[in-house]
């Protein structure tokens, strides 16, 4: 595992700098799953900031902030697709629930690794 992460120019939220240790901990343990790779600075057209949302157990959930853009640059989501999605809302979930029904809460913390992407992408 990488002892340190190297600095990069740009400003990340105050919910970073406040658990910067948690924060570099989880980006080491993402770079040594193969999760994230490092490039060198002068290829990077983008990078987000990140902010750091704490857990009740004490860990954070590090979040990439893709709506920030530079100043005359796009940001990451102004390239993601626009394609429109409907969700059920609370209350057609509340009208689903039935007498003897049981309920139940998962986290999925790593979720959103089962969604594949292209690799071009």
């Amino acid at each position: 595992m990488p002892e340190k992460i190297d600095r990069v120019n740009n400003s990340n939220h105050k919910s970073a700098l406040d658990h910067k240790l948690k924060v570099e901990k989880r980006l080491l343990e993402e770079i040594e799953d193969g999760n994230y790779i490092k490039v060198h600075e002068d290829n990077v057209k983008l990078i987000s900031p990140l902010e750091a949302i704490e857990k009740s157990d004490g860990d954070v959930r590090v979040i990439h902030d893709l709506s920030f853009a530079k100043q005359g640059q796009a940001s990451l989501n102004s390239h993601a697709s626009k394609e429109e999605c409907y969700y059920e809302s609370l209350e057609d979930t509340i009208s689903n629930i039935r007498r003897n029904m049981w309920m139940a809460k998962c986290d999925l913390k790593w979720a959103y690794r089962s969604v594949g992407i292209n690799p071009d992408q």
